[in-house]
């Protein structure tokens, strides 16, 4: 990579022809569209969903009728029947979860949509029935995240008593200036770029990544949902991966083109970009980045993110490396700085160059992927003082151990099942994903008891509180069978979650203290 021919030319490290380069960057988005020809609408298979649909509706179970008849809308032809009786049959749906307001927004969608004119008295029935309970509710409270503290000038979404430091132990990451307690949110931070990761069981916005919306369909493609005209309409990237085969798709292809494009549009044309990537890639100085607060010096940081991967790694995502570049030459946001060959080739060096990173040091849930750029600078622990959990495309942290000052910031790299894996499994894991072998207290000292006050925190009895045993076994019984769905149900467990971890903020790690983590996340990400 980043090598030159003796003119100076980057070398075509994908080995395409300067002619089928001529040909992709003039008539590439034709070319892409004929091959187009699979997950096209169908009338048949959105009628089958609509009756499945129907079948939820009977057993009462709203929230998977939903999703139903969201298949529907996606599955349905533009100006179908099937569409507006989707629309409609949603409408119930909100409305008997008492979400009044997206009950209305989907009536308006079926007369739009043109609900047949024998049945639109009901919609009216069920449209003033919702104007009146929005009168008589009591406004629900917003529960938007926000920091516990100021935020950092430099680092936008992170807290100015963090600190980003560097050191030849540790390589790049945070520090706290200042003591925290448990249970503070300590960054709110929007995805650098992003990616949908479609689930059958969820849909989401493929444009920003909200939930249990009045989701609108793609007019061409059956696989991707918008919550409103706006997002479907400023989705630069969804022709990346629209009427593609994405049952079985590779994700770090519409990942790591949207990165690309991403970073050609924050340069003025492409010689500034590559002088600005070339300067970047000849830094070799380690230290911490001093801000993060605009596109370029994002850009910088994200370039110098360590990479783990093998050689043998790198020559397997060759072949994703090409169907990226090929994708990309289709772009229009590619082409219209008047791109060269010689710019195309600069394109697949970094191409390799931002795939080799996003497969590195990307986050993922079932619904989305991200690059977090101050998340990124965070080392692991499998006993860490931060938890992280998703909403829409931002990733939260919030303290779940008492932090004194001049102590690092920790996550979990590892999934939910992660936290409940015994050492040698999690070590393993570990070297083999990110190259290193973690010496936090829970995999050198876990099971061990040192000294009196450990005896005390695990039996309780000098304080005179129940043992974590107990309090850990009372939750377990409440956390049996719980819906992740039920706002309030998950807002008292939550609450007992975070007592929990507070009674215990300093004690030695326990195993308890695991699984009430990992409870804690799944409630906060809604499981999911």
């Amino acid at each position: 990579m980043w090598k030159k021919e003796s003119n100076g030319k980057y070398t075509n490290i994908l080995e395409v022809s300067d002619r089928s380069l001529s040909h992709l960057m003039g008539t590439g988005v034709q070319t892409m569209n004929s091959m187009a020809r699979i997950n096209q609408k169908s009338d048949e298979q959105s009628k089958e969903h609509r009756l499945k649909g129907n079948e939820k509706v009977k057993d009462l179970e709203w929230r998977e009728a939903i999703q139903l008849y969201n298949k529907c809308l996606c599955f349905a032809k533009k100006d179908s029947e099937n569409m507006s009786l989707a629309y409609a049959n949603r409408s119930l749906c909100f409305l008997k979860l008492k979400m009044y307001e997206k009950c209305l927004i989907d009536i308006d969608l079926a007369i739009e949509a043109d609900y047949p004119e024998e049945k639109v008295g009901k919609l009216k029935e069920r449209r003033a029935f919702c104007l009146n309970a929005l009168k008589q509710e009591t406004p629900i409270k917003n529960d938007e995240p926000k920091l516990d503290f100021p935020e950092h000038g430099q680092f936008p979404g992170m807290v100015d008593i963090f600190s980003m430091e560097y050191d030849e132990l540790y390589g790049r990451h945070l520090v706290a200036t200042s003591n925290i307690e448990v249970g503070k949110t300590v960054i709110i931070e929007e995805a650098f770029v992003s990616t949908p990761v479609m689930s059958t069981e969820k849909m989401v916005c493929s444009k920003c990544f909200k939930e249990m919306m009045n989701f609108i369909p793609c007019d061409k493609c059956n696989t991707s949902m918008f919550c409103s005209r706006e997002c479907a309409d400023s989705d630069l990237y969804h022709e990346l991966a629209c009427c593609k085969n994405t049952e079985n798709a590779d994700h770090l292809v519409p990942f790591v083109a949207r990165s690309i494009v991403l970073a050609v549009n924050t340069f003025p044309d492409y010689e500034t970009l590559i002088k600005f990537v070339e300067n970047t890639i000849r830094d070799r100085t380690k230290a911490a980045p001093s801000s993060m607060a605009d596109p370029e010096t994002k850009y910088r940081a994200f370039l110098k993110f360590h990479q783990t991967l093998s050689p043998k790694d790198k020559k397997e995502l060759y072949k994703t490396g090409y169907q990226i570049f090929f994708n990309l030459m289709a772009h229009p946001a590619i082409k219209e700085k008047n791109l060269t060959v010689d710019d195309a080739r600069f394109l697949m060096h970094l191409t390799l160059k931002h795939l080799y990173i996003i497969k590195s040091n990307s986050f993922q849930n079932k619904t989305i992927g991200g690059i977090f750029m101050i998340q990124r600078h965070l080392n692991h622990s499998c006993a860490p003082n931060l938890l992280q959990y998703f909403t829409g495309n931002k990733m939260i942290c919030i303290t779940s151990r008492s932090i004194k000052k001049g102590a690092q910031l920790f996550i979990t790299y590892g999934n939910e099942e992660f936290w409940l894996e015994p050492t040698f499994v999690r070590q393993e894991l570990l070297s083999e994903n990110f190259g290193f072998k973690c010496k936090c207290e829970k995999c050198i000292d876990f099971g061990k008891i040192k000294d009196d006050a450990d005896i005390t925190w695990l039996t309780g009895e000098t304080s005179g509180e129940f043992k974590i045993e107990r309090d850990y076994q009372t939750l377990r019984g409440e956390m049996k069978g719980v819906d992740y769905t039920d706002a309030a149900q998950c807002a008292v467990l939550k609450g007992k979650c975070l007592k929990l971890l507070k009674k215990y903020h300093s004690m030695p790690w326990a195993s308890e203290l695991d699984a009430v983590c990992q409870y804690y996340v799944k409630l906060l990400n809604g499981n999911n």
